[in-house]
């Protein structure tokens, strides 16, 4: 398991309402069973560049061949606000780490936040194929701006020959990518949306698709858990989406905390018919929840 970790608050400058902050870095735990987890000490990934100088956060790991490929959102200073960026990390053993650095949009401004990527955990019709999710702050009643109001928050797939494409893309590839983002959508929200779909957990290969756990939609200022099957040749084709909330804020753990009312899923594994979903609850702890697939 790699999960987010937070040191002692510190007072900060110049980061929108913040006037505190807790620098993050990613951890490193193992488990035999899936429940119980030994924690090593030290830091997997910790903040080392400019680009990430405030925090390294939100991991997800996706094993292609012998690698495993690690997303994560790197946060550093704005002009006003906090700047969120994807940023890219590889290793064979999960002790040796290569950065690749910021990975995807890097032109947006201080309004935008690019975050939560994943690889699919197979190349489709010989390509890389990726999930991240852009949002955009909005507006307020009292003109200031919300941290954690994404209504616009949308889920895209894009797709790269191979790794060099993706770390040094092709001058002008991401701007054409958001000019034509309606070709690329996943999922977006509805006009209602209070706050709109995340990237979850890199997706499962089923026999009958796809499987994504995600954020889903939310008419309310909370985040949930929802699942989506996706074609497996063709993963913007969604063949099947659950009507209602997997799971919601209703435990005590969820519902208060640094950002109250979260459950947001991270990673999710599959053995046998049990579906295993990594969870993080209001900003401060891993949780697990368990289902059992259909045949």
């Amino acid at each position: 398991m790699l999960f987010r970790a937070t040191g002692k608050a510190k007072p900060i400058k110049g980061v929108g309402k913040w006037k505190e902050w807790r620098t993050s870095s990613i951890g490193y735990a193992e488990s035999r069973d899936g429940v119980h987890f030994k924690v090593r000490p030290i830091p997997l990934i910790k903040p080392k560049h400019v680009w990430e100088k405030l925090g390294c956060e939100d991991p997800r790991v996706t094993k292609i061949g012998d690698i495993y490929y690690i997303f994560y959102s790197a946060i550093s200073q704005g002009n006003k606000f906090l700047k969120c960026r994807i940023a890219l990390a590889e290793t064979k053993d999960f002790r040796k780490i290569k950065k690749y650095g910021i990975v995807g949009p890097n032109f947006i401004t201080d309004q935008d936040y690019l975050k939560a990527a994943a690889f699919f955990p197979e190349k489709i019709q010989n390509k890389f194929c990726l999930l991240l999710t852009k949002q955009a702050r909005t507006k307020i009643s009292n003109d200031k701006l919300d941290h954690h109001g994404f209504p616009e928050s949308t889920i895209f797939a894009a797709k790269f020959k191979n790794l060099k494409d993706l770390i040094k893309p092709q001058k002008n590839f991401w701007q054409n990518f958001l000019t034509e983002k309606e070709k690329h959508i996943l999922l977006k929200p509805s006009k209602t949306a209070c706050r709109g779909p995340e990237v979850g957990a890199p997706p499962i290969k089923t026999k009958k698709g796809w499987l994504l756990i995600y954020c889903g939609e939310s008419k309310k200022r909370e985040w949930t858990i929802d699942a989506a099957l996706l074609d497996l040749k063709n993963p913007k084709k969604i063949i099947w989406r659950s009507k209602n909330h997997l799971l919601k804020p209703e435990k005590s753990y969820e519902k208060n905390g640094i950002i109250s009312r979260v459950t947001f899923p991270e990673g999710a594994v599959v053995i046998g018919r049990k579906l295993s979903v990594y969870y993080g609850s209001a900003d401060q702890g891993c949780c697990l929840a368990t289902a059992t697939l259909e045949n």
